[in-house]
């Protein structure tokens, strides 16, 4: 009978498998119909080419105040702008200012000379994204007032930044600018994710596990926060008009950004795997979240922000405490203290920025920093970790060529020779003719005693020598233990004389250069195979020992000496 624990451990193995697919599905399904069904406006930065970045700006019952100025904007509320154009308007001109998360309309007295965010482009939603509006200038417009009008879509924080004036090419340059540090980051963490991606590949290569695999929920981490760097930036809005569709990608991101930290951490921390299981698992359900209350019109991800604000602390407070009390029998646990604390830091920083000043986007760069650091400190959690697989990985392929291997000839084993016939029904030999040699090493026991061991030894590491050469690209051959050989050929059945005859060649080269001969009584035995035929070995080995044999008493009679030791 199941009892309520293990029910609830089926429950969680169930859930980890199939909540990320299901995020997984929901948020791409929802970005997709963004992208194809959003009716968007011309948003998308062109090309064209000073800067003049007006310092103030005239707000409706405020009047003339210096920017940027931040002030608490209520949704639906109009906010009225006023500044005055250059007086000399060139060609190619324009004017540029942030949108806010607001409809956007810019005014030269009654003239509407640009807008937008006016009519939400999705069926569900108020997601329009925080762009850079860039509104060209005619001439004829020089020196006159213009008003610029915002109605948010959210209650926030609104930070009015300069309205930039310039060539519209130089007003590219100037977003570039911009924009520079978050380039540098994101070029930083594609280099992370590309070294991330090969030590998965190594660890695919190598056979290693990739469940609970701890380099793969850093590549996660980085890639999460790369895109959503990348999404919140200006960059995207230099190659589509789609602002919701990246908004989407943007917070979603965020939202699945909490997840791949815990994640991480529950897998390098000894401490703590229950309660970061647990998180791991209400993690996943925020994306999800997300998306169902965005497609059913109940609230948008920018109001679930705080939401995945407070889990983001609250994993790293978590992971931090059980850094802390792993510290003293993990290693891995203290370098987690050092990371976790750092990024905690820059949260905290991110977050202080963004609910102060939302829409200066100086919580990304602050984020963007602190989470690049933090990925260098776990890249030396990884690399600790790297080393330990390798030597790991090292240790069992020494392990297996003792188990697998006779150390004093080079040759295969007792062990790998038994596993052959043990596993012959999986060796694809169905109807085939299999040939089972046997060797025995002449004289072997009247070498030691006459001249020692280590001449011994060097006869069987010759006839080791001879029998690889022998069967090379033809089958495998193997030292059963003391002065005793064996070889297995799959096929080549029409071919046993003349690899007898190859043997004896190779036994006449070695006798040439060298002091002590070698002489070996030689048997064979050839059958096809039948799956089930439970006595296959016992034939094969059977006749070939026999004749084996046989050829000793031979070997023997015909040298009438007990050794052949010709100098």
């Amino acid at each position: 009978m199941v009892n309520r624990a293990d029910k609830f451990g089926i429950f969680k193995e169930k859930a980890e498998k199939f909540m990320p697919k299901v995020a997984l599905v929901m948020a791409l399904a929802v970005i997709l119909y963004a992208f194809i069904f959003s009716h968007n406006e011309q948003s998308i930065i062109v090309s064209d080419a000073g800067i003049i970045a007006d310092e103030t700006v005239e707000i409706d019952g405020i009047g003339k105040v210096s920017t940027p100025y931040t002030l608490k904007a209520k949704e639906g509320t109009k906010y009225v702008f006023k500044d005055t154009l250059p007086e000399v308007i060139p060609d190619r001109y324009g004017l540029m200012f942030y949108s806010m998360y607001s409809s956007c309309r810019v005014y030269s007295g009654d003239y509407l000379i640009g807008s937008y965010g006016t009519k939400l482009p999705l069926g569900v939603g108020k997601l329009i994204g925080n762009i850079r509006v860039i509104v060209p200038i005619d001439k004829s417009f020089a020196g006159r007032d213009i008003t610029i009008v915002l109605v948010p879509y959210y209650t926030t924080n609104m930070d009015i930044t300069p309205i930039t004036y310039g060539y519209l090419d130089d007003l590219k340059l100037h977003i570039i600018y911009d924009n520079i540090l978050r380039i540098v980051v994101i070029s930083v963490m594609f280099t992370m994710l590309l070294v991330a991606l090969s030590f998965i590949i190594y660890q695919r290569v190598h056979g290693m596990p990739l469940k609970k695999n701890l380099i793969a929920y850093f590549a996660l981490f980085v890639g999460v926060v790369m895109l959503w760097i990348i999404c919140s930036s200006d960059i995207p809005q230099f190659f589509t008009n789609c602002n919701e569709g990246i908004s989407l990608i943007s917070f979603l991101c965020l939202a699945t950004m909490g997840v791949a930290f815990i994640g991480f951490a529950k897998t390098a921390l000894p401490e703590g795997g229950t309660a970061l299981e647990n998180m791991y698992l209400v993690g996943w359900l925020l994306p999800i979240v997300n998306v169902v209350c965005f497609v059913l019109g109940v609230c948008d991800p920018m109001t679930l922000l705080p939401l995945t604000h407070v889990y983001f602390v609250l994993g790293t407070l978590v992971a931090l405490v059980f850094s802390i009390k792993g510290a003293r029998r993990s290693k891995t646990a203290r370098l987690m203290i050092l990371s976790t604390s750092e990024l905690l830091i820059s949260t905290l920083g991110g977050l202080a920025a963004f609910y102060v000043a939302p829409s200066k986007g100086y919580d990304a760069a602050i984020f963007g920093v602190g989470l690049t650091l933090y990925f260098f400190l776990l890249l030396g959690i990884i690399m600790h970790k790297m080393i330990r697989l390798v030597e790991e990985e090292k240790y069992i392929t020494t392990y297996k060529e003792m188990a697998f291997k006779d150390m004093l000839t080079g040759l295969k084993n007792r062990q790998s020779f038994e596993r052959f016939f043990d596993n012959i029904e999986d060796m694809n030999v169905e109807d085939k003719s299999v040939t089972l040699f046997m060797f025995d090493l002449n004289y072997l026991k009247v070498v030691n005693d006459k001249y020692g061991h280590q001449a011994g030894d060097k006869l069987l590491v010759g006839l080791g020598k001879c029998l690889d050469k022998t069967f090379a690209g033809t089958g495998e051959a193997y030292r059963l233990g003391g002065d005793e050989f064996s070889a297995i050929v799959v096929g080549h059945a029409d071919e046993i004389i003349s690899i007898v005859e190859r043997l004896k060649s190779n036994i006449e080269e070695y006798n040439k250069n060298n002091e002590h001969h070698l002489s070996t009584a030689i048997g064979y035995s050839t059958g096809k195979y039948r799956s089930g035929d439970v006595d296959f070995y016992v034939r094969l080995f059977r006749e070939a020992d026999d004749m084996m044999y046989a050829n000793k008493i031979r070997c023997h009679e015909q040298d009438g000496v007990e050794m052949r030791d010709k100098r």
